[in-house]
């Protein structure tokens, strides 16, 4: 993470309140019984501290804010990890949960997807687990959601395993994690 990240990440008090996004109250994410209360996230990203309560997958889990008991599911931004019954799914999920499921963690939020989802980076320490994840091969850069200049970090994490022939990478059948579930649909 860049310097001025970092530097937003550990500032008390938050940017001015520009380009807002707001979500209508208690609405329910389509196909999903989650419900989710109004937030408003700015698009310059948002610092969280809590705890990661549960890791669901390779790319989403649970998080406690800290003084806030309500729970929230984070999407790893940028990050696209196997589904269920694909090979490297429970190695990613396995890897993350080892990683961050019971521990503090810091997220800049850059989002909130269509299922109520946030979408955040997500630092363990100050271990990246989006870049961590890549470069492990345990996930693709969900290239579709990335910045170019922001998140040049996610594309030389996938990079570095790519060139490695790490972990999926090594697979020569294995099949995009999107392209899986615009086959197969999503398996829960």
């Amino acid at each position: 993470v860049g310097a001025a990240a970092m530097a937003y990440v550990t500032r008390e008090s938050p940017p001015p309140e520009t380009e807002l996004k707001t979500l209508s109250p208690w609405r329910t994410a389509p196909g999903s019984s989650h419900k989710y209360t109004p937030r408003t996230v700015k698009r310059q990203a948002q610092a969280m501290n809590g705890l990661c309560e549960y890791v669901h997958d390779g790319d989403t889990l649970s998080f406690i804010p800290d003084g806030d008991g309500r729970e929230l599911r984070v999407r790893l931004h940028g990050v696209d990890a196997p589904e269920k019954g694909q090979a490297f799914a429970d190695e990613a999920r396995q890897w993350l949960r080892s990683q961050a499921q019971g521990k503090q963690i810091r997220l800049l939020v850059k989002d909130i997807d269509q299922y109520g989802r946030y979408v955040a980076r997500v630092y363990v320490g100050e271990s990246c687990m989006n870049s961590e994840i890549l470069r492990l091969g345990f996930a693709m850069r969900y290239e579709k959601y990335c910045d170019p200049v922001q998140d040049a970090d996610l594309a030389s994490a996938e990079a570095t395993a790519r060139d490695a022939r790490r972990g999926l990478w090594a697979d020569d059948d294995f099949i995009n994690p999107r392209e899986h579930r615009r086959r197969y649909g999503t398996v829960h």
